[in-house]
């Protein structure tokens, strides 16, 4: 979390030089720049992992959120292999009919 922290700083802190170059280019171009409708706001100086310390969590145990959310593995294992098979089947019984079709109507 705190290299995420420091990738949006350093982002943020490019984005700013790259604003105030823009702004030198309208200003050798003989104009004055805009001034920005909504200007930019200081980022908090405080991390927001402190401030989000101080609020109360739910009162969820891990358990809990398991057994709500949980993803049976094996189920959805045996519905995948299930899956192959009918398609398997399927398919070898459409080999099987064009063999016959081929056969009867082709055949000597």
């Amino acid at each position: 979390m705190k290299n995420r922290l420091e990738s949006l700083r350093a982002q943020r802190a490019l984005i700013a030089q790259h604003l105030s170059w823009i702004d030198n280019e309208i200003a050798c171009c003989g104009e004055t720049p805009p001034k920005p409708e909504n200007p930019i706001i200081p980022i908090q100086q405080e991390p927001l992992i402190e401030q989000e310390k101080t609020e109360e969590a739910p009162d969820v145990t891990l358990t809990e959120f398991e057994t709500e959310f949980e993803v049976r593995q094996q189920s959805i294992h045996n519905e995948v292999r299930n899956g192959i098979f009918l398609y398997t089947g399927i398919a070898a019984a459409l080999l099987a009919l064009l063999v016959v079709y081929v056969t009867f109507f082709y055949g000597e």
